[in-house]
């Protein structure tokens, strides 16, 4: 089944707008980092992002990052928008930032895609300005949007109950926290397989190959989070011993 293609020219806009001031050298290093998956971990509150990247060395660096809200105004003014044309509205819950949505916030110059000077940041390198720890979140936010333009909007000031009151056509509108059971939350989960026992396991006899030790050594936690999520060197290791062995899988299914 093929997907239908959408437009996603907000996605460009987002991205063209900081990638024009700046540092071009620390923006595609960021980029890279991205791709490497070097975000090992990510939590998104209101305009508040917290992230750790790992520099695919030894190091992890926090970045705290804060987007400037709109003008209370513009608040009023874009609900305003959306409230006169709910189908806009629909589209806007549904993942589509329409056209027709930006040049009626161009008409009353409503800004929503943020400059590098509407962005409060700070990266534990210490380095100079707009670094590409900075740059990596940015592009996982980038990336974020394409599927959930809202989060643009999130991150700008405009509140998900806000939007949803204008369906309900209640000011006081108030959206429910979703309560999973008990038995489901991550304090009263356990996950079944956690107490299954490794180390009595010769990986030659299953894979044919041996499978090396890898090196920990030298390899610094965030402070973000307690646990160590295994990303930069130790999954670069895991990802040359996956193609290997995807490469004797494919040997062997031959011979049959």
């Amino acid at each position: 089944m093929e997907f239908e293609k959408k437009d996603i020219w907000w996605y460009d806009a987002f991205y063209e707008k900081l990638y024009n001031d700046s540092n071009i050298t620390k923006f595609n290093l960021g980029r890279k980092l991205f791709n490497k998956r070097a975000i090992t971990y990510l939590s998104i509150e209101a305009n508040n992002v917290e992230a750790a990247v790992f520099d695919g060395k030894k190091n992890f660096y926090d970045i705290k990052l804060q987007f400037n809200i709109l003008k209370y105004n513009e608040i009023v003014s874009l609900l305003s928008i959306l409230k006169d044309n709910m189908h806009i509205a629909v589209e806007l819950i549904n993942g589509n930032f329409p056209k027709e949505l930006m040049d009626r916030m161009t008409e009353r110059d409503i800004e929503i895609f943020p400059s590098w000077d509407d962005l409060n940041y700070k990266c534990s390198c210490r380095k100079t300005k707009k670094c590409e720890h900075t740059a990596t979140v940015l592009h996982r936010i980038f990336n974020e949007t394409i599927f959930e333009p809202l989060l643009l909007f999130n991150l700008r000031g405009l509140e998900n109950k806000d939007l949803f009151s204008i369906f309900m056509n209640d000011p006081d509108f108030i959206l429910s926290d979703t309560r999973l059971p008990q038995e489901m939350c991550i304090e009263n989960y356990k996950v079944k397989s956690s107490e299954f026992k490794t180390s009595g396991i010769d990986p030659s006899n299953y894979y044919g190959v041996e499978i090396p030790e890898l090196d920990t050594n030298g390899i610094k936690e965030s402070m973000l989070t307690e646990s160590k999520v295994y990303h930069g060197k130790i999954r670069d290791e895991f990802y040359e011993l996956y193609d290997s062995m995807s490469e004797i899988l494919k040997i062997n299914t031959k011979k049959f």
